[in-house]
């Protein structure tokens, strides 16, 4: 879930809401477009992202949709390619001291912008599209292991990296060679979120990460929602828990634990050795997982993720706990949160990973778009100065009258999880609420 203030989560679950909008749109010559809610069609904004379709999954990479429309009865729209343009979609609420909280939706690449008419409508999806092109293509060096060949994938699709994906599990296993196979990049990825018993996304900011299951065993949980703040709730399941997981080897099958409800995972071209040792990893992470399928409608809160862990009190008052696989947001609209789950009487249940290839990840694996390891570095920067996110101040007074400064992304320092400092000796930051630092004297 994305870090907001206090004052943000009691409005945002406020029966009288004044909610906002706003666009960032870059085009591929580097114009850009600062978009406020005039310039759009009330209720067209929408985000839709998935965790697994169909069932328990693990190493699923899906990539985020958005689409949104804009006013164009004066032709504002006639005549600009915004094909391929890079688009920060915003979701806002007013606060009581009538500032406007923003939350930022996604970064995203237009691959439909539509035929301009006295509206405009868009429809993009986030850079995970990107690694719809052949792996074949990938210039690495063998061995290698599985954090090398992400960022091999990284340079190769210019999708860049998280920095928490180096302490992901397995990060560190060596691969010996070039897996034999067809594989796309989404797939030699999409195995080694496998191996780390997680799942693979695009952060808001646009970078590649590793989500894992969240903790439903705890007291507190991310998201809560009762009858005064959903519209519909319905139960899709009982309580499932995941009792094995199947790994379909080349020559044999391995089982661990039962079968009663048993994870399905194909042999993974990537995985060469210490096979049995690899498995029981995975395993430990998800062995006697639980939760509930269910789907839920409520007013929408866009700073709910995909991954999140929810807490659901009925209108007969019984606790639903359960993660959230499906988040359908609309801003200003009636919105869907929802946590797929076949039964346990489902014949035959296999996981199937369903790939999204969009027209522009068809257009760019014809065209020749690799870019350096520098000019991905600098494309991405731009990109982060062109999101534009604001920073709050703060001054602590010192006995000699001068201060420290700090620049915070909430309103309150406190509250707040990336944090800027300065001294008269040093400059530092902090993507933790300050538990840890990193800077410069």
């Amino acid at each position: 879930m994305q870090t907001t203030s206090e004052a943000f989560d009691t409005a945002i679950g406020s029966s009288s809401r004044e909610l906002h909008c706003k666009l960032t749109i870059q085009t591929a010559d580097l114009e850009t477009y600062n978009l406020t809610s005039d310039d759009i069609i009330a209720g067209s904004l929408k985000v839709n992202r998935s965790l697994f379709l169909d069932g328990f999954e693990l190493g699923t990479c899906f990539a985020a949709d958005m689409s949104v429309s804009l006013k164009n009865l004066n032709g504002e729209w006639d005549g600009i390619d915004l094909e391929g343009a890079t688009v920060w979609p915003y979701s806002g609420i007013r606060l009581p001291d009538t500032t406007i909280e923003y939350i930022l939706l996604g970064t995203f690449i237009i691959d439909e912008p539509g035929r301009p008419d006295a509206e405009l409508s868009i429809k993009a999806a986030d850079r995970l599209v990107l690694l719809d092109k052949p792996f074949s293509g990938v210039s690495i060096s063998w061995p290698a292991t599985n954090y090398q060949i992400l960022q091999a994938i990284s340079t190769h699709c210019s999708v860049p990296l998280a920095t928490s994906v180096s302490s992901a599990l397995h990060m560190g296993y060596s691969v010996t060679a070039s897996p034999v196979g067809d594989y796309s990049c989404r797939d030699i990825v999409e195995q080694i979120c496998i191996m780390a018993a997680g799942f693979g996304r695009m952060s808001r900011i646009g970078e590649f990460e590793i989500g894992t299951l969240p903790d439903l065993t705890g007291e507190t949980f991310e998201v809560n929602l009762t009858t005064a703040n959903r519209f519909a709730f319905r139960q899709t399941s009982e309580p499932v828990t995941i009792t094995g997981m199947t790994y379909k080897d080349i020559q044999e099958t391995v089982q661990l634990g039962t079968e009663e409800y048993s994870l399905n995972i194909e042999t993974l071209g990537i995985l060469q050795a210490n096979r049995d040792t690899v498995l029981a990893a995975i395993w430990s992470e998800i062995s006697g997982y639980t939760y509930v399928g269910f789907e839920s409608e409520y007013p929408g809160n866009p700073a709910i993720d995909v991954g999140d862990s929810i807490y659901q009190l009925t209108k007969d008052e019984r606790e639903i706990v359960s993660l959230i696989s499906g988040h359908n947001f609309v801003h200003g609209g009636s919105c869907k949160l929802t946590a797929v789950m076949r039964p346990k009487l489902a014949a035959d249940w296999a996981a199937k990973n369903t790939k999204r290839l969009t027209a522009i990840a068809q257009k760019l694996d014809t065209t020749e778009n690799t870019l350096t390891s520098f000019q991905q570095a600098s494309a991405q920067m731009s990109d982060l100065l062109t999101i534009g996110l604001g920073l709050y101040r703060t001054e602590e007074v010192l006995e000699d009258g001068s201060a420290i400064q700090y620049m915070h992304n909430l309103p309150l320092l406190s509250e707040s999880d990336v944090i800027w400092k300065q001294t008269a000796l040093a400059w530092a930051y902090s993507t933790d609420g300050g538990t840890t630092w990193l800077g410069y004297d």
